[in-house]
């Protein structure tokens, strides 16, 4: 009777223990789930909290970008001088660091029958160096109408030239172009002037990426290149645009009324 009792005993000690063990394994797996959970919350909240600063501190970036051109457009239409630094005031962040440079060499891409200008220095002798397409003829690569115009006692004076190594029914009589030592362009033309006022470059075929370039300053100015950056205070979250931009052209119909000196008449 008495061996009995101690087994009964015993088996219920041995069940405690167990409802003791099982008790301390839900419990650490209770606390392993919510310190997953809670690191998992954390890091959401992280997250949210950079995704929210970083869209931030880009707007403020953006917003500078657009200081940047409104700065241009009064310094093209009203004769404003040209800031190399625009102020973009933020309450939170301070100051966005906003560039503007003239550049006078070209990088960029046009369309087929979209022109750009190109101001040149005037009294100057030099050459303007073309680099342009990245695609074969076959493959639609563009020819160049370049158009220069001198002025003189008020009167302009206008030449053509019709660049490229892709005959067509519409391009004939082409100036041919030699092999570009760009990486990545396939033509190259240089052209000599002498004291002109500007130039205007058309591609013909098709679009085309282009960098033009020249020797002796000749070239005065051709793009914007604006840069807007932006950081918050600790400088872990930085955001940066770049954009470059043409100076202004005038529609391709004005090139009719420059090659005549006068008014377009109907």
């Amino acid at each position: 009777m008495h061996k009995s009792r101690s087994s009964q005993q015993q088996s219920r000690e041995n069940q405690r223990g167990q409802v003791g063990i099982i008790v301390l394994l839900i419990a650490a797996v209770t606390l392993v789930v919510a310190l997953t959970i809670a690191n998992r919350s954390s890091q959401e909240s992280q997250s949210s909290i950079q995704q929210e600063d970083s869209s931030r501190i880009f707007n403020i970036a953006e917003a500078g970008l657009e200081n940047a051109l409104n700065s241009i457009y009064d310094y093209e239409t009203n004769g404003s001088a040209l800031p190399n630094q625009v102020s973009n005031n933020d309450p939170i962040l301070g100051n966005s660091l906003v560039s503007i440079e003239l550049n006078p060499d070209f990088t960029g891409y046009l369309d087929a029958g979209q022109s750009i200008q190109i101001n040149l220095t005037a009294n100057t002798t030099g050459t303007i160096g073309f680099d342009w397409a990245k695609n074969s003829c076959a493959a639609g690569a563009a020819n160049l109408l370049i158009s220069v115009y001198s002025e003189n006692s008020g009167t302009y004076q206008s030449n053509f030239y019709l660049v490229g190594n892709c005959n067509s029914a519409a391009d004939q009589n082409l100036l041919a172009a030699s092999t570009s030592s760009v990486e990545g362009m396939a033509f190259h033309f240089d052209l000599g002037l002498n004291n002109a006022s500007f130039l205007r470059v058309t591609p013909l075929r098709g679009g085309t990426d282009m960098q033009i370039s020249s020797s002796n300053n000749l070239i005065s100015a051709s793009q914007y290149q604006i840069t807007s950056s932006a950081q918050n205070e600790t400088g872990s979250t930085a955001k940066a645009i770049e954009l470059s931009r043409s100076i202004p052209a005038a529609p391709n119909f004005m090139d009719y009324a420059l090659a005549s000196g006068g008014d377009l008449v109907k």
